[in-house]
């Protein structure tokens, strides 16, 4: 379960480099998922006819996507949409408070995945305290590299830019998670969790570590407000 010892989660900031954007999943994930579309859309050369099916295949697709997030708690994810990053589908990050067992205490808890996970260390943010890990996972899940091939049809990018992922191939993906507290709710700590999707290959995976030193740096800037 998802608690909230102070009653309300924590309130923070953190900075994005250009071609991101941020969506808010407290309000109507519809509004954040037309602005996704509407962002993406803007660096998509295509005729209007085109573009305006593809803002709308793509919305109904984003507020699956977010309404599942939303219901797993999470507050906001942050989604590349420049050019760059278009080849590059499935790479995000969400902060959502840190679920956990009845009773339980934050520290507690967080110690005990320090103490299992051989990733884990310990991360001075400024102010801040972050517990990270970091995990490579093979996804050998038809749904998910299904998912991965609706969203880059849907934006017709050519086949030979993006992830090709051919029925029986595996996916693979990056994932770190930071787990930082607020300094001024001892007791509220949030989740936050990265992941880059790739297809293995070295071009891919190198890239895939880019985004992840480029998530470091971003989470270095991650404030809390009283």
């Amino acid at each position: 379960m998802t608690s909230y010892p102070n009653g309300k989660p924590s309130a923070y900031e953190f900075f994005l480099p250009p071609g991101w954007i941020r969506l808010d999943l407290r309000g109507e994930v519809s509004d954040e998922a037309k602005r996704y579309a509407s962002h993406l859309m803007a660096v998509v050369d295509a005729p209007k006819d085109r573009k305006a099916r593809m803002r709308t295949k793509l919305t109904g697709q984003m507020v699956q996507q977010l309404s599942k997030a939303k219901e797993q708690g999470v507050l906001d994810m942050a989604v590349p949409v420049a050019n760059e990053y278009a080849p590059y589908a499935h790479t995000s990050f969400a902060f959502r408070p840190l679920p956990l067992p009845k009773d339980e205490k934050p520290i507690n808890f967080i110690s005990y995945i320090a103490s299992r996970d051989n990733s884990a260390q310990f991360i001075e943010m400024n102010e801040l305290i972050a517990l990270r890990t970091e995990k490579r996972v093979c996804h050998e899940d038809l749904d998910v590299q299904a998912e991965l091939n609706q969203e880059m049809s849907t934006l017709e990018v050519d086949p030979q830019q993006v992830v090709q992922i051919e029925p029986g191939q595996k996916l693979f993906s990056s994932q770190v998670q930071y787990y930082i507290g607020d300094p001024h709710k001892s007791d509220n700590w949030m989740m936050v969790v990265f992941s880059a999707a790739d297809d293995g290959t070295e071009m891919m995976v190198e890239f895939s570590k880019h985004l992840t030193v480029l998530f470091d740096e971003i989470m270095k800037t991650v404030r809390f407000h009283d």
